[in-house]
């Protein structure tokens, strides 16, 4: 009941001058006939999400933080309304960040297909916030505010920021509980959140191996996790880029989630090396890569549960995106005051178990086999060292969450 008055008492107008400007940079902008079709947005769409995703990873990874979760699709997402409502030049700063089209109808074509990436299940949840907390006495641009709510893009809510700081504190935590400190100078906060839980379309054993060495990527035991393990046909491969072995993994009643782990596949290598290399074809080659085992293969998945916050703003002022924060004007065509937002947080929760769909199925007893040490690479995938993981949606290869994985559970 809360939210619901939150909801109606957002106020939505705006000067006459303001949203006649707004509607004829969409006129100028908008043009139709150059419009991309629907197959040419999807792979403007991957393209361009993709760039975004390896850059942002990059950018959290400096923070030396190698256990943590990302999802890129929401702060991608978040941004583009942003940009939606940002003058022009902080406009064009974030429609180079996300690499959007400048025509207006390619652009919401692209929004079409973000939007549609995740949704919650009776097998899968995939729940993702994202939403721009403003101040009580802001106005809001009411052609801004239709144009983010026609495509899903961010949900709005009205607080005190400025007269009652500790009462939106109270409102913040009715959207996503975060340990982190919030910046109330200016007349917005932009919250976003992601958590995941869902069923493996093949469950692993009932029996979790509890308490298994955990090593480092030199092979010194730091730890110990609870390995959920299955012997079964899988989709296995190799990423030259970040000279990874990949293991896909199924998610849901018919698949339409799958899970991509890597393992760096020598001691040259490490999280470091896997995370500065990935680029924007990283999950295509992954996906590429992947092909049937010829026979059931040993597989071995830590179970945890992994939760993370990262300091978006701080994040995006590293890839040159600071007028946001700083000018008033930036904002102006959101509201008046201008939003100026001065806190971005993004908060994800991870949650891997061995339960799943279908039970594994009977095997065929198949007899020991010896293998020589390249046969032995792929005989087997066995996530007992650091590890990076990404969620991607079965259609597009979207990364809807990733992590890295360096922190056992036991220490």
């Amino acid at each position: 009941m809360k939210i619901v008055i939150l909801i109606i008492s957002i106020t939505i107008c705006a000067s006459k001058e303001r949203q006649t400007k707004f509607a004829q940079r969409y006129m100028r902008n908008g043009n139709k006939n150059l419009c991309i079709d629907e197959q040419q947005a999807t792979g403007v769409f991957r393209i361009a999400f993709a760039t975004f995703t390896a850059n942002l990873l990059k950018k959290v990874s400096l923070q030396g933080n190698h256990y943590m979760a990302l999802a890129p699709l929401s702060v991608w997402i978040t941004l583009a309304a942003i940009a939606e409502g940002a003058d022009e030049n902080t406009q064009k700063e974030l429609f180079t960040l996300l690499n959007l089209p400048e025509n207006a109808c390619s652009r919401f074509k692209l929004y079409q297909i973000a939007v549609t990436r995740s949704s919650s299940s009776k097998y899968v949840s995939v729940l993702n916030k994202r939403i721009l907390l403003i101040d009580k006495g802001a106005h809001i641009n009411g052609h801004w505010y239709k144009l983010v709510r026609q495509y899903s893009l961010l949900q709005m809510f009205p607080a005190p920021i400025e007269r009652n700081p500790v009462a939106t504190i109270e409102i913040t935590k009715i959207f996503i509980l975060t340990n982190h400190q919030l910046n109330f100078n200016g007349n917005s906060i932009i919250l976003n959140s992601m958590d995941y839980d869902g069923l493996w379309t093949t469950a692993f054993n009932d029996n979790v191996a509890k308490h298994s060495p955990f090593y480092n990527q030199a092979g010194k035991r730091i730890g110990s996790v609870d390995l959920m393990k299955m012997k079964t046909i899988v989709r296995i491969g190799y990423v030259a880029s970040i000279n990874a072995k990949v293991l896909e993994l199924p998610i849901g009643i018919n698949g339409e989630y799958r899970m991509i782990f890597a393992l760096v596949v020598d001691n040259n290598s490490s999280i470091d090396s896997m995370v500065s290399s990935f680029h924007n074809y990283t999950i295509f080659e992954a996906k590429a890569s992947l092909q049937d085992s010829q026979i059931p293969i040993d597989v071995a998945i830590p179970r945890f549960l992994m939760k993370s916050e990262i300091d978006m703003k701080q994040i995006l002022e590293g890839m040159g995106i600071v007028n946001l924060w700083q000018d008033p004007r930036a904002t102006g065509f959101i509201s008046y005051p201008p939003a100026l937002p001065t806190t971005y947080i993004q908060r994800t929760t991870l949650t891997l178990t061995n339960e799943g769909v279908h039970p594994q199925p009977q095997l065929e007893h198949i007899p020991p086999q010896r293998y020589n040490f390249e046969e032995r690479y792929w005989s087997e995938f066995v996530v007992d060292r650091p590890f990076m993981v990404v969620l991607v949606d079965a259609e597009t290869y979207t990364s809807l969450m990733m992590a890295t994985y360096s922190k056992p559970t036991y220490s």
